[in-house]
């Protein structure tokens, strides 16, 4: 259970000073057995059992200024973590950001910061020869900048652009494969991070995003994002490959309209290009299917395929009723209206007529639900 104590407090008219400590007991039952196959990074079978407790801390303080005749603020931070369940598990985060009116129309916005995320609790319970060999881990550490300018013609519209770019090191990628970030995995191989990881591999992604803002003033509202990024980590050899994440391209369009006071239409569109995926291993796959049904994914061909474009487009009716003492909301909602088929990765087959035996595995078609609240 969490505890937390945090504070506010104005020192002068133009500067505030905001506080926070807190910590929490975590806990996780391991017990895990993962056979030396084909498809695994190492060469003989995985086994432990592990109650893992320990203590996560936290402290952070932050300083805001406001002024410069109205037009500039300027925020000041910095936090400390502590896992206990590390043996160097504290970590300092220092952050800036700064936020300037040039015009009545024009805002020009930056920031910058130290971010550190812990790893996974399932690594940190895997043992080898009785030892916990993950807890040399050490939290992840990410660098970020960020830097955009906002245009705002009037109360209810805004248009805004923004650039970040993020690097990260001490990323855990397999001791016994030196090709493989745990970021260039996700979620396709079974249990990531079940296995002994070094916290050597490093990461960037940059990328630029512009927005379009348009509030509910009247009967219409919209909301538009379109962002164009790159993703890549290396692990012990030292060479980029995309994450499972590097999405190229993504475009949100989101938007709706009253009709009266009880009847709202809304509607939704996603766009994004094709994710990674690493292809299998033709020669190691047949002799892993044998075994366990599975795959084994090349290691030497890392993100080396894509799927194809995802696009989803969904709609929502709402009414409305308001009684004295209570209201209620019924609705109707269609996701994939179009009910397309949308590749989210593939599956192994040994058939023949399939290039690469890869086998597109396609997303849910269209799916209409309906829901109220009182």
């Amino acid at each position: 259970m969490p505890v937390r104590l945090e504070g506010e407090h104005r020192l002068t008219r133009a500067l505030d000073l905001s506080w926070g400590v807190g910590a929490s007991r975590e806990s996780i039952v391991a017990d895990v057995y993962q056979r030396a196959t084909p498809a695994t990074a190492f060469d003989t079978d995985l086994a432990w059992a592990e109650e893992l407790g320990w203590w996560r801390s936290f402290a952070h303080t932050q300083l805001t200024l406001r002024g410069f005749r109205g037009r500039g603020t300027v925020t000041a931070g910095v936090r400390l973590d502590d896992n206990g369940a590390l043996e160097q598990g504290m970590a300092w985060s220092p952050r800036l950001s700064a936020r300037w009116q040039l015009t009545p129309d024009w805002s020009l916005s930056g920031a910058v910061g130290l971010f550190h995320q812990s790893p996974s609790a399932l690594a940190l319970t895997v043992r080898e020869d009785g030892q916990r060999v993950n807890a040399g881990l050490r939290p992840i550490r990410v660098r970020q900048f960020v830097l955009g300018t906002a245009w705002q013609p009037r109360a209810d519209l805004r248009v805004s652009l923004e650039g970040f770019d993020k690097r990260y090191s001490r990323y855990p990628v397999l001791r016994d494969d030196p090709r493989v970030s745990i970021a260039n995995l996700g979620d396709d191989y079974g249990f990531i991070g079940a296995e002994p990881l070094l916290p050597i591999g490093e990461g960037k992604a940059r990328g630029v995003e512009v927005g379009v803002q348009k509030k509910l003033t009247d009967r219409v509202y919209a909301l538009g994002a379109y962002t164009l990024s790159r993703s890549e980590f290396s692990a012990a050899d030292g060479v980029l490959r995309p994450s499972t994440w590097d999405v190229r391209h993504a475009l949100d369009l989101t938007g709706g309209y009253r009709v009266g006071d009880r009847w709202e239409l809304g509607t939704r569109l996603r766009v994004l290009s094709g994710r990674p995926f690493t292809p299998f291993d033709d020669e190691a796959s047949a002799l892993e299917y044998e075994i366990t049904g599975r795959a084994v994914p090349d290691r030497d061909r890392i993100a080396e395929v894509r799927t194809a474009a995802y696009a989803r487009w969904d709609v929502r009716v709402e009414r409305r009723f308001d009684r004295s003492g209570w209201n209620a909301v019924l609705y109707l909602d269609v996701q994939n209206v179009l009910d397309r088929e949308n590749p989210i990765g593939f599956g192994y087959t040994q058939d023949p007529q399939v290039p690469d035996g890869l086998r597109p595995l396609g997303g849910t078609g269209r799916l209409p639900f309906f829901g109220f609240s009182i």
